[in-house]
């Protein structure tokens, strides 16, 4: 198998330039981290420890989710959101280029780095951080986090029909990350000056609120992709 990867690269109008790297183990499809045994204060577990976090500090003395943070959050502590970039994301099957603000750039691969973590609350959603689609809207991620999740069933099902139940599982998911990424921000806070970070965090969130309070409504705005009854149509 080819190696699973998305570089993000971000040019400022000054002439700054950085990149990251997310490289993937391709069987359990999580990132891989750099080397590494010490973290800031900021990442160990019991630092605004999220509520519904079933690991403990016996076992784990930093949060897994918090340490794939860390390169990033160094990176954008003195950025301000609204600043202008354009990314660049690359991976083995494609480019993608963008003229956005940093916010929703740094957005973008705070949730990679999020949904690829060995956060147990995120394992669900490490399928789609595989065919991770940068910068998505509101209306691709609805379509591809319900269309993963019937698939997940379809096989665990092995192909009987639990539409209701895949829609329910889907809602109680997406709640428990909002618990998720309001503890990761307050976690981020105090570790930077400016507001990038942050405030990409809370694009995370609005969007996990989205998908978890209005999927119906949501799937409904997406119902005109599979209204095709023109049969004389050739596509």
């Amino acid at each position: 198998m080819y190696k699973i990867y998305y570089n993000y690269q971000f040019d400022f109008h000054d002439g700054n330039h950085k990149e990251f790297q997310v490289d993937f183990n391709s069987k359990s499809l999580r990132s891989e981290l750099p080397d590494g045994s010490h973290y800031p204060d900021w990442a160990q577990l019991e630092v605004h420890q999220c509520l519904n976090c079933p690991l403990t500090s016996e076992d784990y003395l930093y949060c897994p989710l918090a340490v794939n943070l860390v390169p990033i959050i160094y990176w954008c502590k003195d950025l301000s959101s609204y600043d202008e970039v354009d990314v660049t994301v690359t991976s083995a099957e494609r480019e993608v280029h963008a003229h956005t603000s940093l916010q929703r750039a740094v957005s973008s691969l705070l949730g990679l780095l999020m949904s690829s973590s060995a956060c147990p609350k995120m394992k669900f959603l490490r399928p789609l951080a595989r065919f991770h689609l940068p910068l998505a809207t509101h209306e691709e991620t609805i379509f591809r986090a319900v269309s993963a999740t019937f698939l997940k069933n379809y096989f665990e099902n092995k192909g009987h029909n639990k539409d209701n139940d895949s829609l329910m599982e889907l809602k109680k998911q997406y709640q428990e990350i909002q618990n998720v990424n309001r503890f990761i921000a307050e976690r981020i806070r105090g570790a930077i000056k400016k507001d990038a970070a942050v405030n990409a965090i809370v694009l995370l969130d609005v969007l996990s609120k989205k998908v978890s309070f209005s999927i119906d409504d949501s799937l409904q705005q997406i119902q005109y992709l599979f209204d095709n009854d023109d049969e004389s149509e050739v596509a």
